[in-house]
C-alpha cells in the first residue's frame, strides 16, 4: 500500500480496512532506508516487496551532492509514474484490488526510475566490494604489474618511500619534488596499462613522522604543529592532483605504521593528526576513500585506540603480522627461527611464555579490529599481511591460508606484502632459504591465487 504522504483518494467514502499480516503479494521489508528514500511510510512497506535500490543512502557527508541529486530524481521519477499510472476510478474498485494493483505498479515504476538513474550513484572510490591486491615498489614497471593482474588482483599499494620519492616547500606548501613526481607518474601509468587501482600510501617520510628506522622516539613530530601542517598540506597536494582521477586511484593511505608514544596522549595525538589530514584531503577531494591506519604500528591491538574521523568515506586498516615470533622469525634476537605453525610460540618481548598459536589464536588477535568494526559499522581493508616464506614445514602457507579466510569470512578487503620486493616474503620463490631463482608456482603463489580470483570486478 502507498503512503497517504505520496497520493490521497479521490473519493472519501472509501473506508480503509486494516492491514493484515502475512500479506500473499508482499513481505515487509527491513531497511528503512530504503524507503525513506521514497517518503513511504512504516505501513507502507509491504507493497514494495522484492524491491533492491543501488543508492539507498549516502555514505559520507562529503561528495554526497550528487547522490543526492540521484535521489531526488529517483523521487520525483517514482512519484510522477505512480500519479501517471494510478486509476482514477478508485472509488468503484474493492481496497484490496486497488493496493495490489498500486503496489504492483509503484514497484515496476521505482525499477524503472532505478534504471535510468542509479548508474551515477557511486559515492567514492572504494564501494562496498572487498578488495585484493598486493604491496609493491615504484620500481615496478608495467610487465611486472600485469603479471599481479594475471594472477587476479585488482589493486595495488603504492609504498612512497622517503628515499625515491622525496618532498620539498615550494610556496609555503609542502610537495613532492619535481623529480619524484615525474617517477609517480610512470608508476601510475605502469598500472594504469595493467588494469591496476592503486592506493597511494605514505610509507616512511622523515620529513614527517615515520623515519626510517621506525623507532617511536625518532617520530618527534606528533606534538610538533608545524610538521602537523606539513603532512596535511603533502596530502592536500596529492589530492589535488589526482582528485579528478575516478578511474585509477583507490585510495589515499595517510601514514603508514604510526607509533606515536605508547600513553592516551600519544593515541591521541594521531587521532588529531589523522583528523587534520583528511581534512585537508576533503578542501580538494570529496571522492576519493581515505585510509587511516591504527596506531601502534599498525598492529590489531591499535584499534582499540583509533577514534573514526567525522568522514565516511573512510576505510580503516590494520597490518597482521600476528604473532611477530612466527611471521618475522629470525629477523631479530628476540624472535629466534625455528618457530612452526600452528604450534607452541614463545610469546614475548622479554619474558617468553610458550603459546599454542593455531586458528584460534589468530582470531582472538583480530578481535579488536572485529570489535571496531562492529561498533562503528566501518570498512576495513588488510594493508598489509605476511608470512617468512622459509618458515619450517610449510609452516608459511598454512598461516596465509587461516588468515586470509579470516578476512574473507569478515569482508575485509587486503593486499599481500608483497609483491617482487623483499626475497622474505616472495610468492616466486620455493619454502627453501637458500633459493634464489623465481619458479612459476609455489604453494604460497597457488594460495594467493586462489583468492585473487574472487576480485572484484574493475
Amino acid at each position: 500500500m502507498l503512503s497517504e504522504r505520496m497520493i490521497s483518494l479521490p473519493c472519501t467514502r472509501v473506508k480503509r480496512k486494516p492491514e493484515k499480516t502475512g500479506v500473499k503479494w508482499g513481505r515487509k521489508l527491513a531497511d528503512p532506508t530504503i524507503f525513506g528514500v521514497f517518503g513511504v511510510s512504516d505501513r507502507s512497506r509491504s507493497g514494495f516487496a522484492g524491491m533492491s535500490v543501488a543508492c539507498a543512502e549516502p555514505r559520507s557527508p562529503a561528495g554526497t551532492a550528487p547522490v543526492l541529486a540521484n535521489m531526488r530524481r529517483i523521487r520525483s521519477a517514482v512519484r510522477m509514474l505512480i500519479s501517471a499510472l494510478s486509476p482514477r476510478t478508485s472509488c468503484e474498485m474493492p481496497m484490496t484490488y486497488w493496493r495490489r494493483t498500486l503496489a504492483v505498479r509503484a514497484s515496476f515504476a521505482v525499477l524503472a526510475a532505478l534504471a535510468v538513474v542509479a548508474a551515477p550513484c557511486l559515492a567514492d572510490s572504494w564501494g562496498t566490494a572487498v578488495h585484493r591486491g598486493a604491496n609493491v615498489g615504484l620500481w615496478l614497471a608495467a610487465a611486472d604489474l600485469k603479471v599481479l593482474r594475471a594472477w587476479g588482483a585488482d589493486h595495488v599499494r603504492a609504498q612512497l618511500l622517503a628515499k625515491n620519492m622525496p618532498v620539498e616547500d615550494r610556496d609555503g606548501r609542502c610537495t613532492f619534488t619535481d623529480e619524484a613526481w615525474k617517477r609517480l607518474e610512470a608508476f601510475l601509468a605502469g598500472a594504469r596499462e595493467a588494469g591496476l587501482k592503486v592506493v597511494l600510501d605514505l610509507h616512511q617520510q622523515g620529513a614527517f613522522f615515520p623515519a626510517e628506522n621506525w623507532k617511536a622516539e625518532a617520530q618527534g613530530a606528533w606534538d610538533d604543529p608545524a610538521s602537523r601542517g606539513r603532512l596535511a598540506s603533502l596530502w592536500r597536494s596529492l589530492a589535488e592532483r589526482f582528485a579528478a582521477d575516478r578511474d585509477l586511484v583507490l585510495g589515499y593511505d595517510l601514514l603508514n605504521e604510526p607509533v606515536p608514544p605508547y600513553t592516551e596522549a600519544g593515541s591521541q595525538s594521531w587521532n588529531e593528526v589523522a583528523a587534520a589530514a583528511v581534512k585537508a584531503i576533503r578542501e580538494v577531494d570529496a571522492f576519493h576513500t581515505v585510509i587511516v591506519e591504527c596506531a601502534s604500528y599498525a598492529n590489531p591491538a591499535g584499534m582499540a585506540k583509533l577514534n573514526p574521523v567525522a568522514d565516511a568515506n573512510v576505510v580503516y586498516s590494520f597490518h597482521m603480522y600476528q604473532p611477530h615470533e612466527f611471521t618475522e622469525q629470525g629477523t631479530r634476537p628476540q624472535w629466534p627461527f625455528g618457530q612452526q605453525y600452528p604450534g607452541e610460540v614463545a610469546l614475548g618481548w622479554d619474558a617468553k611464555t610458550p603459546t599454542l598459536v593455531d586458528r584460534q589464536w589468530l582470531e582472538a588477535s583480530l578481535k579488536p579490529v572485529a570489535e571496531f568494526q562492529q561498533r562503528t559499522r566501518a570498512r576495513v581493508w588488510v594493508g598489509e599481511f605476511s608470512a617468512r616464506r622459509d618458515a619450517p614445514d610449510g609452516s608459511a602457507c598454512r598461516y596465509l591460508r587461516d588468515v586470509l579466510e579470516l578476512f574473507e569470512a569478515r569482508g575485509w578487503s587486503w593486499a599481500y606484502h608483497a609483491f617482487r620486493e623483499s626475497g622474505l616474503w616472495d610468492l616466486e620463490r620455493c619454502s627453501d632459504g637458500n633459493c634464489q631463482e623465481r619458479h612459476a608456482t609455489t604453494d604460497r603463489l597457488e594460495l594467493l591465487r586462489e583468492h585473487w580470483s574472487r576480485r572484484a570486478p574493475r
